[in-house]
């Protein structure tokens, strides 16, 4: 119902069983189905359909209902995916229903073949790579991601496209085993919609003139998907600036493919050779010969200039300037320059 609601108890075989057949049926007719979330965004209370759930709630639903009615349905080998809301919740979720199920005799391995996420209150990625660390065995998945409507004007065109690309790029790297947008074509309106809730897509069709426009964020998907494989794995990479995200991919036939995003039109100069360098120790002090008399001149070590890559002293000849007292002082160290759909990822990447 709009604007939330719940499913009764006494509803809930009634529920699965519904959820149980439609998957059966469309099987039937050729749809490849392999996962199904409990309920869509369990705790949104929108203008539109809404059914939210609590952790006790889907936790109960799952293993004493729709499981079961899935087995009797004779498609037992469908996923099961939790949660399907924002990242910002994402662990406390998985406690959550880690907790209830234990409660309920069972284990969230036994009910869940992962966990799915949408990207709608930040990038979070610390939060996957969190529920990685949590589940190894189990797939994490985005499963929701659009941009706002631009009236067709294209306004943000370019933003979007890097939003898409930084997102993927991070949560493939903390862990998610596959990333699906939603959705990858609307109409000049951006829906169809039926509360208005219109929305930018990769490829937007005008009805009136029958036209395709693919926006920029069709293409930055494009480098995602053209160069990595079903069932590719992702291989850790560093950069020398945080201006760059950087995704290395290690395809099943052997080939690895280098995925980077600039989010910046500054340029960036890389760190010199020289301020890579560390500085060399002082050297020791050496004896010298004696002076006229028979006297040694008494000797002070003399302390090593230090300077950065970008700084130099004004006068190279000029000796180290002196402390009260004579002893010769050290210049200051500078500041050191700072260091250099797919479905992929994680365990394994899916098709």
């Amino acid at each position: 119902m709009c604007h939330g609601g719940r499913l009764r108890a006494k509803y809930r075989d009634t529920w699965a069983q519904v959820l149980a057949r439609a998957v059966a049926a469309w099987r039937q007719e050729g749809m490849p189905l392999e996962y199904l979330s409990v309920q869509n965004e369990p705790l949104a209370r929108q203008t539109w359909d809404s059914c939210l759930y609590t952790a006790q709630e889907e936790a109960i639903f799952a293993a004493r209902h729709l499981r079961p009615a899935l087995d009797a349905q004779g498609v037992a080998d469908l996923k099961l995916l939790a949660w399907d809301h924002n990242k910002d919740r994402l662990i406390a979720r998985m406690q959550q229903l880690e907790h209830e199920l234990d409660g309920l005799g069972t284990t969230y391995e036994d009910v869940f073949a992962g966990t799915a996420f949408h990207w709608y209150t930040g990038d979070h990625f610390e939060a996957v790579r969190t529920a990685r660390q949590m589940k190894p065995a189990l797939e994490l998945i985005h499963t929701e991601g659009c941009a706002a409507y631009s009236h067709g004007k294209g306004t943000r065109t370019h933003a979007d496209a890097e939003h898409y690309a930084r997102d993927i790029i991070g949560d493939l790297n903390a862990g998610a085993t596959a990333y699906i947008d939603w959705n990858i074509l609307l109409d000049e309106t951006g829906g169809p919609n039926h509360t208005g809730n219109y929305c930018d897509a990769p490829i937007m069709y005008d009805r009136r003139t029958q036209t395709l426009t693919y926006n920029r964020s069709h293409t930055y998907l494009g480098h995602f998907s053209r160069f990595t494989q079903p069932g590719a794995r992702i291989f850790p990479t560093s950069s020398y600036t945080d201006r760059l995200d950087t995704l290395g991919v290690l395809n099943p036939d052997g080939t690895k493919v280098l995925i980077l995003l600039n989010r910046t039109t500054k340029p960036k100069k890389q760190p010199s050779e020289k301020a890579r360098t560390p500085p060399q120790p002082p050297s020791p002090p050496t004896a010298s010969k004696p002076a006229c008399g028979g006297r040694r001149p008494k000797t002070r070590p003399q302390m090593n200039q230090i300077t950065s890559g970008t700084e130099k002293p004004k006068n190279p000849s000029q000796p180290p300037a002196r402390r009260p007292g004579g002893t010769p002082g050290r210049q200051s160290i500078g500041p050191t320059p700072p260091r250099a759909i797919s479905r992929t990822g994680g365990p394994q990447a899916k098709a």
